[in-house]
């Protein structure tokens, strides 16, 4: 696949349109072409922003009228027909309304959240992708061992790392094994656990910069996303798993 049927595939891909073959065939050229990952990034952070929960709200009382006025104020010049005077209002006036209550609402509610989500929105649609990828490709595991011993140890000199690895059998996470991937412009670590025949997928990598604060949940095309920061490493955890049984699963890492 090419850079011009990459772009033409973004809006199918996002939409879950195409088939298998052409998905692995978009994930691979994604993972070779650094300008077409960036425009797949751009165009997943404004779908997840505006499908985030907090972009719903109630506005207040004070931007209301502020609105209320500047629509009377703009409009107050405009000519319109007996017979459309019923029908305009509601389609330009109001179009214009709802912009402006969403662009307001945004700073008024949380100046910060909304973006600070749209930052992460590339990693969250890379995370996912590569979890994905990895169970349509075959390419689950290079090293495949429920031994923490042979895992963690396999991973020298492939990344600049030592990846914690833990053996959490007995919280129910059976480890797999391991395996390399490429997430964030950078080689990372990827441990993989066993529940129930749930599979999750850990990214490990080192902090760089100020680290997150705080536990951060996504939801991505049907599966779970846990994001946190801890003793230097970032950490982000994804399965189709329940939520709960992931937070569970976290929380193990953590212990």
């Amino acid at each position: 696949m090419n850079c011009e049927d990459c772009r033409d595939f973004l809006d199918a891909y996002l939409d879950n349109e195409l088939d298998v073959a052409s998905v692995i065939r978009f994930q691979q050229h994604l993972h070779e072409c650094g300008e077409c990952r960036d425009a797949f990034g751009a165009r997943r952070s404004l779908q997840t922003l505006l499908r985030r929960k907090e972009m719903r709200f109630e506005l207040p009382p004070e931007l209301q009228g502020s609105v209320k006025r500047l629509l009377a104020r703009e409009t107050s010049h405009i000519e319109v027909p007996a017979r459309t005077r019923r029908v305009i209002p509601l389609s330009i006036p109001w179009a214009i309304a709802a912009a402006l209550v969403f662009f307001a609402g945004l700073v008024w509610l949380n100046p910060a959240a909304p973006f600070r989500s749209a930052a992460q929105a590339p990693i969250v649609a890379e995370i996912t992708s590569s979890h994905i990828r990895s169970l349509l490709a075959d390419h689950l595991l290079d090293v495949p061992s429920s031994d923490q011993h042979t895992v963690k140890p396999w991973f020298a000199g492939k990344v600049e790392y030592s990846p914690p690895v833990k053996d959490l059998a007995a919280q129910g996470f059976h480890l797999a094994g391991g395996r390399l991937d490429y997430v964030n412009k950078r080689d990372v670590a990827v441990l993989v656990y066993d529940c129930h025949k749930h599979l999750i997928s850990l990214f490990v990598w080192p902090v760089t910069g100020k680290p997150p604060s705080g536990e951060s949940v996504f939801t991505q095309e049907g599966y779970n996303i846990v994001h946190w920061a801890d003793n230097g490493m970032i950490y982000w955890a994804v399965s189709d798993a329940e939520k709960d049984v992931l937070r569970k699963f976290c929380d193990a890492i953590k212990g």
